[in-house]
C-alpha cells in the first residue's frame, strides 16, 4: 500500500516537473473547421410551415486568437461563419397561401465569441476546457423577388446568444511554432472540430 502511494506521488511530481519544459510563447492564432448541429434547429424552424425542401450546409469555419495569462489560463476571441442552402419545392407565404415552384434560400450565421480556457501542458501535449460567450448574427437571402416569407423573416437579421462550452480540447505541438488538435464542444458554434494553431 505504501509502495503504491509512493509511486503515485512520484508520478504526480513528475507531471508537474515536466511543466518546466513548456514553450515560452504567449500568443496563439489559428483556424478551426467544425461540424455544427444548427441544421437540426433550422429544420425545426422551417417545419412549422410544413414545407417541402432539401437542405445542405458548409462546415463551420473559425479564426481565433488567444493569449496566455499565466501557466494555466488563456483569454481570447473567435469569429465563425457557416452558410446553409435550402431549396424549396413549395412554401406558405405571409398570407397563408401555399405557393409551388422551386426557389433557393441561403442562410448565413456569423458567431463572435470571447472565451476563457483553462489548460494543462505535458511536454508536447496540451489539454484545455472552458466557456465561450458571444453573439450569433443571422442573415438570409433568396433568389426570388418576393421575399415577404414567414420562414425567411424568422431568420433574417436575427441576433441570438452565442454561448458554448469547450468540454475538451487536445493539441499536439511537435515544434514550438505550430500545433494541431481536435476539440469537443457543447452548443455554439460547433460540436466537434479540427484545429491548426501558430504560436508566437
Amino acid at each position: 500500500m505504501i509502495r503504491k502511494s509512493l509511486i503515485t506521488t512520484v508520478l504526480i511530481l513528475a507531471a508537474f516537473i515536466s511543466r518546466g519544459q513548456e514553450y515560452d510563447t504567449q500568443n496563439e492564432a489559428g483556424v478551426t473547421v467544425g461540424q455544427s448541429t444548427i441544421s437540426i434547429l433550422l429544420k425545426q424552424v422551417l417545419n412549422d410551415d410544413d414545407l417541402k425542401y432539401s437542405f445542405s450546409g458548409t462546415p463551420v469555419y473559425t479564426v481565433q486568437y488567444d493569449r496566455y495569462v499565466n501557466t494555466w489560463l488563456s483569454l481570447g476571441g473567435a469569429f465563425s461563419r457557416q452558410t446553409m442552402d435550402v431549396k424549396f419545392e413549395e412554401y406558405v407565404d405571409n398570407d397563408g397561401i401555399l405557393q409551388e415552384g422551386d426557389f433557393n434560400a441561403t442562410f448565413a450565421r456569423h458567431v463572435l465569441q470571447f472565451r476563457a480556457f483553462a489548460f494543462y501542458e505535458i511536454n508536447e501535449w496540451r489539454f484545455r476546457a472552458g466557456p465561450r460567450i458571444g453573439l450569433s448574427l443571422w442573415g438570409a437571402d433568396t433568389d426570388v423577388v418576393n421575399r415577404e416569407l414567414k420562414f425567411i423573416d424568422r431568420v433574417s437579421n436575427a441576433v441570438l446568444p452565442g454561448v458554448g462550452v469547450l468540454l475538451l480540447g487536445i493539441n499536439y505541438r511537435p515544434i514550438s511554432a505550430i500545433s494541431i488538435g481536435t476539440e469537443v464542444n457543447l452548443f455554439s458554434p460547433y460540436v466537434v472540430g479540427g484545429t491548426v494553431l501558430c504560436h508566437f
